[in-house]
This record gives C-alpha cells, sequence and structure tokens, in this order.
C-alpha cells in the first residue's frame, strides 16, 4: 500500500484492476480516495456474490457500470427481456433498490 506507487496511477483516465484474488484487500493499486467523477465497473454471474460490493460502492461512486451475467438481474428486474440469460429472480429486489437509490443521488 504505498502512496507514492498511488500517486502515480492517478495520473492514468483508466484503471482495470483484474486481480480477483487481490481485489478485496487494501492495495495502493485500489485503495485511494478517487476524485470524481468516479466510475465503477463490475461484473460477474451472480449479484448474489455481488451484493455487499454493489452496497458499499454506491454512495462512493458517481456511476456505476453493471456487466456481465450479473447485469441480467438488473435488467430483468427493471422489466427488459432477457431471454435464456441467467437471472437470479430472487435478487431483483437488491437490483431496483441499487438501481433506485443511484437514481436518487443523481438529483
Amino acid at each position: 500500500n504505498d502512496p507514492e506507487f498511488s500517486k502515480k496511477l492517478a495520473l492514468l483516465d483508466i484503471y482495470i484492476n483484474d486481480a480477483f484474488g487481490t481485489a478485496h484487500r487494501a492495495h495502493a493499486s485500489k485503495d485511494s480516495n478517487a476524485e470524481s467523477p468516479f466510475v465503477i465497473i463490475l461484473d460477474g454471474a451472480k449479484v448474489s456474490d455481488k451484493i455487499n460490493v454493489i452496497n458499499n460502492l454506491l454512495d462512493k461512486a458517481d456511476i456505476m457500470l453493471i456487466g456481465g451475467a450479473m447485469s441480467y438481474t438488473f435488467l430483468a428486474a427493471i422489466g427488459n427481456k432477457v431471454g435464456f440469460s441467467l437471472v437470479e429472480a430472487d435478487k431483483f429486489s437488491v437490483a431496483t433498490d441499487a438501481i433506485k437509490k443511484k437514481q436518487k443521488s443523481l438529483m
């Protein structure tokens, strides 16, 4: 968790951390106070695996982009057709609550 390394990364427009095994630990590459606009990109297969991450980051990010198979649960929760895509219907309330919370913060 090196502050000098964090400063070097802060000069970038985009940083992608593709290291799932260390993503939940405090490392200089991602454990710093980001300036606005701060965009979070999350993906994965299941909302149930990311509930805490989503809820913890909603207040910190200006924009949250949900991708991967997880996005189908969000899309279906707000009434979109997603065919036979993976959907966690029991997590629709998590998805709609997150969407409503983010919309309120943008008003």
